[in-house]
């Protein structure tokens, strides 16, 4: 950072002492009364709110759109936090656009905490996308940067635990943690080090040093209040070393596995306990039910992310289990024991020297992570392993096979088609659209798509691209509906140096930066007056104008537009600007909803079905199913379709033939109420009272619970948790509340969390 600078008053405190809450620091400093100030305060006291409705977003809209001249690290500071909401608001596509802006600052103005922060906040955005490879990554980067200061290090240090923990990989942060960024002793370190040691040791099924550690954390009052926080979850790594510990386990298995009413912790401990007791038929049964409940994401534990993997191999499912081990490491969720289920289902399809290969990687990362108490518990649970298998794993294998192996050669990578712009289908209106697409594809004009949601407008758009002659050129494709309009009008015709705050040199738009490629504007209805505006110009004239210069640009590549609205009605009302949609409507592919294609159905089901398969082989479907699913009207179209299929495979990973009581939507349609089948004109006031009913924001969610609890007296979390479809930590949350401001108590008719329910006060 550039000597003798002044900082903002709340950067300095920032700076000091980053545990105190930006929100407080901000309100209390000079900076409470700005316009950026206010927003920083409006977003970070509004999580439970609609993030893309909130108050604080529109505030931080008017920050860029002012483009007033703001000290760089308070602005830096300021994009942390609204890429930060935008991630935790689902809002990924404004989340990456705001990083995107925090790239183009000159590091050299920066304070290296706020350096280290980008990246920690990078790794963040990716945690919440699915990707916990690159969080951790992220983390890592952040720890390396210099002459950060103590309690930032210590910032940097607990975020890269809380990665590392759940996972059992804390080993990993040894490397990281160098003399440059050692930090000093003290008590709230230690409480915090003592907890990520023993949520590390349950991962790894270290049960007498996680023991040990729990019980040195609970005679400390002052830990123990620390670390009971809802971010720590405390008491549910309580609940794990009671199940991991022998004797609590074989209780658990004599008194509980036949309780219908079990909560989200039990539910995996109860197909654990059936693998245990090699009933792995009934382990699957309850292994779909969890995963279906709660699939792989970014709060999984480790021990978690392999529940129906650990019960498909058992049941010897090998092809479900590839799949499922491939789509968790897609997704950015790879293992150290990754190779133990692979080298299961090596055993399994007598491919001995790969397995051997595997196991090899295998006893060389358990002794790096110290894992051979977790190993010992996946091998009790493995119900297909004879006894000399077993014994395979747990004896050292000093000469390595000369074939050479990798994880992923167990699997092929059938990337999706759909993905790809191969178009599924064998509809008048498909054929149609492929002509449409042979023509367009090589035509310099403009493309509109319309359809509705789900229906496949970004297929179509990829395989325009791919039968142009464009199609070695970049494809570049934009969510125009998700972006706010200070952003998307950066992100589309690109600014240069010192255009704002920030912008310390060129940065070309994607119109520019796809050269002869093609650009796809989806959800181009979505676009405010003055982008359209902007739009219409480069329609018009093949030209850009980057923010802040007086020179327009030639441009080259194809432009490809895409709405779920009728652009038309639109117009008509004053909405949408008549000429630009007359530019965008030169050429228009019309995708008709799934329920007017009806022949796609099966040829779409099919595909779905056998995607990913290693085996070569192909699922069928029995006439009823087939029936049943022709008939249902598909309202989410081949986005749910997809959904429905991969479920359908989810519950029944053993079958290659499908029956009609296979397909989950049946219950569905069954239970539609009559009234409310096929009605296409809203009552009056139907959009206030759908608003209310669907609302998901924090009050709406509480008085539902309240409801709830006025009509039941007393409920558990987990029954909370299945009438509304939220998280456990949300459900958490929402009691936590209520019962402090009195409307609910907590009853513990047991130490087991197992008998604890909430009862309604007033």
């Amino acid at each position: 950072m550039k000597q003798n600078t002044t900082l903002p008053e709340s950067v300095e405190q920032w700076r000091k002492d980053p545990f105190i809450g930006l929100s407080k620091i901000m309100t209390n400093s000079k900076e409470r009364n700005t316009l950026i100030g206010q927003s920083v305060i409006s977003m970070l006291n509004a999580e439970n709110e609609n993030y893309n409705e909130s108050e604080g977003r529109k505030l931080a809209q008017q920050v860029v759109e002012k483009n007033e001249r703001i000290e760089i690290n308070l602005y830096a500071l300021f994009l942390i936090v609204w890429s930060i909401m935008a991630a935790k608001g689902q809002n990924l596509d404004e989340s990456k656009m705001i990083l995107n802006k925090l790239d183009e600052i000159n590091e050299k103005e920066l304070l290296p905490e706020i350096i280290a922060t980008i990246l920690a906040t990078k790794g963040y955005h990716y945690g919440v996308s699915g990707n916990k490879t690159l969080r951790i990554t992220y983390l890592q980067n952040a720890l390396k940067i210099s002459n950060v200061n103590e309690a930032h290090k210590i910032k940097l240090i607990t975020g890269a635990k809380g990665a590392l923990q759940t996972q059992g990989r804390l080993k990993d942060l040894e490397k990281l943690i160098t003399k440059k960024n050692k930090v000093k002793e003290n008590s709230e370190i230690n409480s915090e080090e003592d907890f990520a040691n023993l949520s590390n040791a349950i991962q790894l099924c270290q049960i007498s040093y996680a023991k040990k550690l729990f019980e040195k954390i609970k005679s400390n009052p002052n830990k123990l209040k620390l670390l009971q926080s809802p971010d720590n979850q405390f008491d549910v790594e309580e609940i794990y070393l009671n199940f991991m510990d022998q004797p609590a386990k074989n209780n658990f298995l004599q008194n509980t596995l036949d309780d219908q009413s079990l909560e989200y912790y039990d539910k995996w401990m109860t197909t654990t306990g059936y693998l245990y007791l090699g009933k792995q038929k009934e382990g699957l049964k309850w292994a779909r039910r969890y995963t279906q409940e709660h699939p792989i994401g970014m709060g999984n534990r480790n021990l978690q992310s392999f529940t129906l993997i650990r019960a498909e191999i058992s049941n010897k499912n090998c092809e479900a289990a590839k799949g499922l081990l491939l789509n968790k490491i897609k997704k950015g969720y790879p293992h150290f024991l990754d190779v133990f289920f692979y080298a299961r289902i090596a055993l399994l399809e007598d491919k001995n020297i790969l397995a051997l290969d595997l196991i090899k990687k295998l006893q060389n990362s358990c002794t790096h992570y110290e894992a051979f108490e977790r190993l010992a518990f996946e091998l009790e649970l493995s119900c297909e392993l004879s006894t000399k298998d077993t014994t395979l794993f747990l004896t050292p294998i000093e000469k390595k096979s000369k074939k050479k192996s990798n994880t992923l050669e167990t699997i092929d990578d059938n990337d999706s088609n759909t993905e790809k712009g191969v178009i599924i289908g064998i509809s008048n209106a498909i054929q149609l659209i492929k002509t449409k697409i042979s023509k367009f594809s090589k035509d310099k004009g403009i493309i509109l798509l319309n359809g509705e949601t789900g229906v496949g407008k970004e297929v179509i758009a990829r395989s325009i691209h791919e039968n142009s002659p464009r199609k070695t050129k970049p494809y570049i494709p934009i969510n125009c509906g998700s972006i706010s309009e200070s952003l998307l009008q950066s992100e589309l015709f690109g600014h240069v140096a010192g255009a704002f705050t920030g912008a310390h040199k060129y940065q070309p738009g994607v119109f520019e930066a796809a050269k002869d490629g093609t650009v796809f504007l989806d959800e181009i209805g979505e676009i405010t007056p003055q982008v359209q505006i902007a739009l219409l110009r480069v329609l018009e004239n093949k030209c850009i104008r980057p923010i802040g210069s007086t020179e327009t640009k030639k441009i080259n590549c194809k432009i490809l537009a895409a709405t779920n609205k009728d652009l038309e009605s639109l117009t008509s009302n004053g909405q949408f600007r008549e000429d630009l949609y007359y530019r965008l409507n030169q050429l228009n592919i019309h995708i008709p909803p799934l329920r007017e294609r009806v022949d796609d159905i099966i040829p779409l089901s099919n595909y779905f079905l056998s995607q990913n398969r290693t085996d070569g082989q192909s699922p069928s479907m029995s006439n009823e199913l087939q029936d049943l699913i022709k008939k249902y009207e598909w309202p989410g179209n081949v986005r749910q379709l997809k959904n429905e299929m991969e479920k359908m495979r989810l519950l029944n990973s053993e079958k290659m033939h499908y029956e009609a009581e296979d397909f989950t939507i049946k219950e569905i349609t069954q239970n539609l109420n009559p009234q409310f089948k096929h009605t296409n004109i809203a009552p009056p006031n139907s959009q206030i009272n759908e608003l209310i009913q669907n609302g998901k924001t924090a009050l709406r969610r509480k008085e539902k619970i309240l409801d709830l609890f006025k009509t039941a007296g007393t409920l558990t979390r987990g029954e909370i948790i299945k009438a509304l479809q939220i998280a456990p930590g949300t459900a958490t949350s929402y009691l936590k509340s209520l019962e402090k401001e009195g409307y609910i108590k907590k009853i513990k008719p047991s130490a087991s969390t197992r008998t604890h329910y909430f009862e309604f006060c007033k």
